[in-house]
């Protein structure tokens, strides 16, 4: 026996906190009494990526040093939110020249060919460093401490797309067979489309599934996790939808 069920968070048994990212289900399918275990796999869904690209505690700080001094490292916080590139940079500049005690003068601007952040001084040096922890964000290479120079330009672009993916988890105890090696995990849906968008998904191979009891399968706890582990959090007026294929283990 091979079915789709399909899940809508508008329909769910329950939102916890309201967060379409921790929704459970009764789900109605007739489940065979002579099958005692179910294979559970994500065919396709849709997910907002409307996470705000730089969040506070998570991925808004950047630390630097000033002309080789290394003991002294300025710190300085992107405000929450989502930008352009031109008001990236324009935030950026903010930041780093409202820190108290630093002697250089900033300037960061962003390149609409190139798609890139470049952040100079009018003459000192500077060094961004491997505990900031916007790196990926601002197309810097993460976990490496620049050298000093006067001026910086990211090596990649910068990423303003939110969430980079996400982990869709299930509430099943048994854990999973995953490329990504999560427990409970049914897949991982890297996001194709910027921050504001619609993200939809479609599996053509089916590689990761979970295994369950015909029990624990009638009551089933989706939840959505971002590219730090953390739970996601939606507002409830956002919605998403899983296409799943339950297939009995003979």
């Amino acid at each position: 026996m091979i079915s789709h069920v399909y899940l809508n968070t508008k329909e769910a048994t329950n939102l916890f906190n309201n967060n379409p990212c921790d929704s459970n289900f009764l789900l109605q399918q007739n489940l065979s009494d002579n099958v005692e275990y179910y294979q559970v796999s994500l065919n396709s869904m849709s997910f907002p990526n409307v996470v705000e690209p730089f969040r506070t505690g998570i991925n808004n700080r950047i630390d630097f040093c000033e002309n080789l001094n290394i003991v002294n490292v300025f710190t300085c916080n992107i405000t929450q939110g989502g930008y352009d590139g031109t008001s990236l940079a324009a935030e950026i500049q903010s930041k780093m020249n409202a820190v108290v005690g630093k002697a250089n003068v900033y300037t960061c601007t962003y390149s609409s060919s190139s798609k890139k952040i470049t952040i100079s001084t009018g003459g000192g040096s500077f060094s961004l460093r491997s505990t900031s922890t916007c790196l990926y964000e601002l197309g810097f290479t993460i976990g490496q401490n620049t050298a000093f120079n006067t001026s910086w330009t990211g090596t990649n672009l910068v990423s303003l797309s939110g969430l980079r993916f996400i982990d869709v988890m299930v509430s099943f105890g048994t854990g999973s067979y995953s490329s990504n090696n999560r427990p409970n995990i049914l897949n991982r849906i890297y996001m194709e489309y910027p921050y504001g968008a619609i993200n939809s998904y479609r599996k053509y191979v089916d590689s990761d599934y979970c295994v369950v009891s015909a029990e624990d399968l009638q009551f089933l706890e989706m939840r959505i996790l971002d590219d730090t582990g953390n739970l996601v959090v939606l507002p409830s007026n956002q919605f998403i939808t899983y296409d799943l294929i339950i297939k009995a283990m003979i």
